[in-house]
């Protein structure tokens, strides 16, 4: 994560605008020359209008717009219109990209994504034999399809980590479809399955809660300047917040302290802010979740409680090896289901202990990077910063792990860095 590439990558690119760098065409004017006369108001609006529009031509040129496109698509919770099976827009998306990126070579591979692959494979193949061994269970979803799409989103992760896919116009286009849905749902276009609260095509308020938290990170990762990354982080703050969901609010915060205060220190003092950033959470959400104007969450906390009961009750029922896929789910006496609302849980339930452990050692190993000898790049703080989001969020929402934000914070994890300059290539891959 910290190849000094891209800490050159990124100079060049703030040189690339400036007219600094030799060789390459400026997209700024040249300063003038001591003597000569000041522009005037009209010559410098003509000059601003002339830099955007080469810099929107020189955009155009260098980012993939199929990986961009199909990006748009990654934050869709919704399944393609009129066909026979359920196929969420988001996995179709994943398979086009999926489809592309085995045509091209990787550009780089590094010890975490060996690791990565190493960790999937066992997590696949262990899936595979639990769900196929265990006893069928009434109401639980097709274990098949979840494997399938489980199969797709470490694939996906995998070649966007290596570079086969420009990882850079993924996430611009994540944040550009998640920008897109906030527009069309205040528009009155999207569905608004949480009347004020927003939520769009993602279709759940807190997993939009949890993209928007995500995606303005991770697109603050790929920005050189530190207002358009400050700018950035408040904008899909404030989108994270019309979500209405406390739990993604709470892990954007925390990781918002966490990338101003402890990516740049030591391993023990990490570990005792990750400490004290959790004790801090657990106190918050005892005692704050209801004031202002979340006043009105009595409700909705009831509900939770007894789903967290029946959950705590399966848990103890669910033998160490797991139950299988699509078994991450509670029947409530009224007899409504209900997916769990804590991904630790889901991930013992369905495949026991070594879901459980292979799936969050490798998000805390790879994302938190905890034996790195130096803080690394912004992209590479940025990408810790995400990963405290996933961990926070997972203890009290359902689909944190192995969802398409966790793979794109682990694939900013497997990538040597993120400057803007990391797709300035892409209509030329190598050989």
């Amino acid at each position: 994560m910290s190849d000094p590439r891209s800490a050159a990558d990124g100079r060049r690119g703030r040189a690339d605008r400036t007219g600094g760098a030799p060789g390459r065409p400026a997209l700024v004017p040249a300063r003038t020359e001591a003597g000569a006369a000041p522009k005037t108001t009209a010559g410098r609006g003509a000059s601003w209008g002339a830099e955007a529009l080469t810099a929107s031509k020189r955009w155009l040129s260098e980012t993939p717009l199929l990986e961009f496109t199909m990006a748009i698509l990654l934050a869709a919770g919704y399944n393609l219109p009129g066909l026979p099976v359920d196929i969420p827009i988001r996995y179709f998306a994943m398979a086009v990209l999926v489809a592309v990126a085995t045509t091209r070579r990787p550009r780089f591979a590094s010890p975490q994504l060996r690791l990565f692959i190493v960790a999937a494979v066992v997590l696949v193949v262990y899936d595979l034999i639990v769900s196929a061994s265990a006893a069928p269970m009434t109401g639980a979803s097709d274990w098949r399809q979840r494997l399938i799409r489980l199969g797709l989103l470490l694939a996906f992760t995998v070649f966007a980590g290596t570079g086969r896919l420009r990882l850079v116009a993924l996430i611009e286009g994540f944040a550009c479809g998640l920008v897109l849905n906030a527009v069309l749902f205040y528009a009155g276009i999207a569905p608004h399955d949480y009347q004020q609260f927003l939520s769009g095509y993602v279709g759940d308020k807190n997993a939009a809660g949890l993209l928007y938290a995500i995606g303005g990170l991770l697109l603050a990762a790929t920005q050189t300047s530190r207002w358009a990354r400050c700018s950035t982080v408040a904008a899909f703050g404030a989108l994270t917040f019309l979500t209405g969901s406390r739990t993604t609010m709470a892990g954007l915060l925390a990781s918002v302290v966490w990338l101003a205060v402890f990516t740049r220190r030591t391993l023990v003092t990490r570990i005792f802010g990750g400490v004290a950033l959790w004790f801090a959470l657990a106190y918050v959400q005892d005692n704050l979740a209801r004031i202002g104007i979340f006043a009105d969450r009595v409700g909705t906390d009831t509900l939770r409680a007894q789903i967290a009961d029946r959950v705590a009750r399966k848990l103890a029922e669910t033998p160490p090896q797991g139950s299988g896929l699509g078994t991450a789910f509670v029947q409530m006496t009224t007899g409504q289901m209900f997916l769990f609302h804590d991904s630790y849980a889901t991930l013992f339930v369905e495949g026991g202990f070594v879901a459980l452990i292979v799936v969050v050692a490798v998000t805390a190993w790879i994302g938190l990077r905890p034996l790195r000898s130096d803080p690394g790049p912004f992209s590479a703080r940025a990408m810790e910063a995400a990963t405290i989001v996933i961990l926070v969020t997972a203890t009290q929402l359902g689909e944190v792990f192995l969802t398409i934000g966790w793979a794109l914070v682990l694939a900013v994890a497997m990538h040597p860095g993120l400057p803007r300059s990391d797709i300035s290539h892409a209509a030329h891959p190598p050989p």
